[in-house]
């Protein structure tokens, strides 16, 4: 969906209604839950480590904080089989994009969660999103793989590319301010 206003609350409960019972628009489902991109697609992958306790950067990563962007962001719930929707604004342009959660696994150091995207996503493809204790730190990482499921989004790749490798730096400079 593209828009030169926001989306409303209607049109982003539609769209998540959508993505609740619609295909993935993809083959490769659940392959982000490893560190390697499936064969023609994009791997797109941000780092950090964060100053926050483990506890509370979990709570952030399950409540969409790192959507939390100003250009960007994200409603849903993150349960396995539930919708996320993502608006961003870029150059004037709304754009609201649905995926699906695929998996969620939580242990005593890691919680890491993946969503794939659906029929009527301008890309293919899953995103996950990860923390992890490491010692006395926390690390943040989000890994995607991508590749265009239409027409115009090949056209826009000159400017999605940029946006995917800003979004895994944006959101991790994000989780560390949760």
């Amino acid at each position: 969906m593209y828009r030169l206003s926001p989306p409303t609350e209607a049109t982003l409960e539609s769209l998540l209604d959508h993505a609740r019972a619609g295909p993935h628009n993809y083959a490769e489902v659940g392959l982000s839950q490893g560190n390697e991109a499936p064969p023609g697609y994009w791997p797109n992958r941000g780092q950090a480590t964060l100053p926050v306790a483990f506890d509370h950067a979990c709570e952030a990563l399950l409540g969409l904080q790192m959507f939390d962007l100003g250009w960007l962001r994200a409603v849903g719930t993150v349960a396995v089989g539930e919708p996320v929707a993502v608006t961003t604004r870029v150059l004037g342009v709304w754009t609201a994009q649905a995926c699906r959660v695929i998996y969620v696994e939580r242990e005593q150091s890691r919680l890491r969660w993946g969503y794939g995207t659906v029929a009527g996503h301008a890309m293919a493809g899953e995103e996950r999103f990860e923390l992890r204790r490491e010692g006395d730190r926390v690390v943040y990482e989000v890994f995607s793989y991508s590749r265009p499921a239409t027409l115009f989004s090949r056209l826009a790749l000159p400017l999605v590319r940029p946006l995917q490798r800003r979004f895994a730096v944006d959101s991790a400079a994000r989780m560390a301010r949760c």
